[in-house]
């Protein structure tokens, strides 16, 4: 017959781990109980319980009373009485056994419903990864937000070309929104002049609100709008002190009704398609 050197709990004789608390067993620290159980009362003259640091074995004296008979259970890491004001935890990663008290010792925060018990190394190293990770996807973050400022220009899904304007952050259409990048996002064209190169024209402003709003949809994003008012003309000064862009001259302001062909012109795209293809 063995006993745990740690809780007492009664063990197949060649044990070498308890199955009640998990301690190691060194059986050159077994205890020769045959002694006892060779008495006249037997194994019932006698009170084997566990203490911590090996088995107490109570024996009865004068009047029934024992001595060295402490029954109550003690953590086996820091001493502290087990009971229901401290109750014995037990690893889910490697099963070894401490107190809530000892819990608290380097858990800041009390475990919620289904989060499982660890040790303080476990503890420790699942609190460093959850950590790595939140420093992780803050810095992926901060590196999206620095690509996005640093690049000067982009193209959506539909083909719109958009580019920063230096000094504020934002970006701007390339071109007049055409035909065809109206007709993409709204199923319809509305146009006068027809041609997929040819901005559109005939829509309100209440038009171009829905446009926005079905485009931010289609994009899975907010970031659409139509630019302010101050935000428009530092867009077309490109930095110019002048009264126009280009200078003084209103003159050179030309239009986008095509007088010679009777329609407007293209908004720039076809242009730069063929500069391109050149």
């Amino acid at each position: 017959m063995a006993f745990c050197m740690n809780c007492g709990f009664k063990l197949p004789d060649g044990a070498k781990f308890c199955y009640e608390c998990g301690h190691k067993q060194d059986v050159s620290e077994e205890i020769d109980i045959s002694p006892l159980l060779s008495s006249s009362g037997g194994i019932h003259d006698s009170v084997i319980t566990g203490g911590r640091g090996g088995i107490n074995i109570g024996i009865p004296v004068a009047g029934g009373s024992f001595h060295n008979g402490d029954t109550k259970k003690e953590c086996y890491n820091c001493g502290n009485i087990i009971g229901s004001s401290n109750r014995s935890v037990k690893c889910s990663v490697c099963g070894v056994k401490f107190c809530e008290t000892c819990e608290g010792d380097f858990r800041p925060t009390v475990r919620v419903r289904g989060e499982h018990p660890l040790c303080e190394k476990h503890y420790l190293e699942e609190k460093g990864r959850i950590e790595r990770e939140r420093i992780e996807r803050e810095e992926q973050e901060l590196l999206r937000k620095e690509m996005e400022l640093k690049q000067k220009e982009f193209t959506n899904s539909i083909g719109m070309k958009f580019v920063k304007i230096p000094g504020r952050d934002y970006y701007m259409g390339k071109y007049q929104v055409t035909q065809k990048e109206w007709k993409a996002v709204m199923g319809y064209n509305p146009s006068h002049f027809i041609g997929d190169e040819l901005p559109v024209e005939q829509v309100s402003w209440n038009d171009c609100q829905e446009y926005i709003e079905r485009l931010n949809h289609q994009e899975g994003t907010y970031k659409y709008r139509l630019p302010t008012e101050e935000e428009w003309e530092h867009s077309c000064r490109a930095g110019s002190r002048t009264k126009y862009c280009f200078g003084n001259d209103e003159r050179q302001l030309g239009n986008p009704w095509s007088a010679a062909a009777g329609t407007t012109s293209d908004s720039g795209t076809s242009r730069e398609s063929r500069k391109t293809a050149g």
